[in-house]
């Protein structure tokens, strides 16, 4: 048996095509990595050539921003996570990989939850008048500050941590990235309840109103047969809509249930790991 089939508490890993598994997966890493960069920089320099900011605009902007954080940083590290049997990077990279992380999924949570609020304000309205987000480049601010907060927990909790391997094959000290305190699985549930579920319970209770207006507002075009710019205009805002809420679930969502189940589900591994740094 390599050393690279053992865990940092001595066992074993179960038997599976391990290199297979990781080539596939450092090939899917890599391929979204270079997609999504390519295509959230074409988002940025299209959205930043546009003469009028709105306040979508500005929040798909800076949606970008976000996600080329996480492509650019956090992806690459998790490849090298794949690549190499331990972690290689260093110390700063292996806090600024899991801040990375953090600050960019909530960021993310963050601005569709305004750009919700915003598609609410401008398609249901309030009392019947229909307005705008007032202040997007603060409200944006104030949620990069939130996000930025978030993450302090990491930095005070993940580091590059050294052990030992003894056994009859061999004897060599290694380097792995991650949790070094007892209290992490805790923050992880927190996190993902304030910056996954949390958001997405207010983007549902935002667009609910907004599905139902435009299914009334539907439904009375087809009724009188009246077919204009204004029902393909709302079209369009429907379809976004669905669009932004179906990424965002299914490319956020297993994350968060992976993080709660391995942190809170199955904590051995933390658990042997905190002993270890203990001793």
């Amino acid at each position: 048996m390599n050393s690279s089939d053992l865990d940092p508490c001595g066992g074993e890993f179960p038997s599976i095509n391990y290199e297979l598994v990781t080539k596939i997966v450092i090939a899917v890493l890599t391929v979204a990595c270079v997609i999504g960069v390519a295509g959230n920089s074409i988002i940025l320099i299209v959205l930043q050539c546009c003469k009028t900011k709105n306040p979508i605009s500005i929040l798909l902007i800076n949606l970008a921003v976000a996600n080329i954080l996480f492509q650019i940083i956090v992806l690459p590290c998790q490849v090298a996570v794949y690549w190499f049997p331990y972690w290689t990077l260093g110390k700063i990279m292996c806090r600024l990989s899991f801040i990375s992380e953090d600050i960019a999924s909530s960021q993310a949570a963050f601005i569709l939850v305004l750009i919700a609020i915003d598609r609410y304000l401008s398609i249901v309205g309030i009392n019947g008048k229909h307005r705008r987000l007032p202040h997007p480049t603060l409200f944006v601010f104030i949620c990069y500050v939130l996000s930025i907060s978030g993450a302090i927990p990491t930095f005070l909790g993940v580091d590059e941590f050294e052990f030992v391997l003894n056994n009859s094959q061999t004897n060599s000290s290694h380097k792995y990235c991650g949790p070094v305190v007892n209290w992490w699985p805790e923050v992880r549930l927190i996190r993902s309840i304030f910056c996954f579920f949390v958001p997405v319970l207010f983007m549902f209770i935002c667009y609910f109103p907004v599905f139902k207006f435009l299914r009334a507002h539907f439904s009375m075009m087809e009724k009188k047969n009246i077919s204009g710019n204004s029902s393909q205009s709302k079209k369009k805002v429907l379809r976004l809509v669905v669009g932004l809420m179906t990424c965002f679930i299914l490319s956020w969502l297993p994350y968060h249930a992976g993080k709660i189940y391995s942190q809170m589900m199955d904590p051995t591994l933390l658990a042997c790991r905190i002993d270890f740094l203990s001793c």
